[in-house]
C-alpha cells in the first residue's frame, strides 16, 4: 500500500522507480503527498475504466481507459 497509511518499503520503491505502471488506481493526495516530489524520476502509465482521472493528479506519459 502506498502513501500516508503505506508501508515505508512501497513508498520508498515508488519513489526510486523510472517507471510506474498504474492499473486500476486513483493518485490523490493521501498517496502524492506533494505532487512535486512524487516519484521524480518515474514516468508514470495509469490505465483505468474513468476517463475523469486522466492526469488529475500527477503528469501522465500515457493513459489508458
Amino acid at each position: 500500500m502506498l502513501g500516508m497509511h503505506g508501508t515505508y518499503y512501497a513508498n520508498k520503491a515508488v519513489q526510486d522507480s523510472d517507471l510506474l505502471i498504474a492499473i486500476g488506481m486513483r493518485f490523490d493526495d493521501r498517496v502524492t503527498g506533494k505532487i512535486d516530489a512524487f516519484a521524480p524520476n518515474a514516468k508514470i502509465i495509469h490505465i483505468d475504466i474513468d476517463q475523469r482521472l486522466s492526469g488529475r493528479m500527477c503528469a501522465l506519459i500515457s493513459y489508458c481507459w
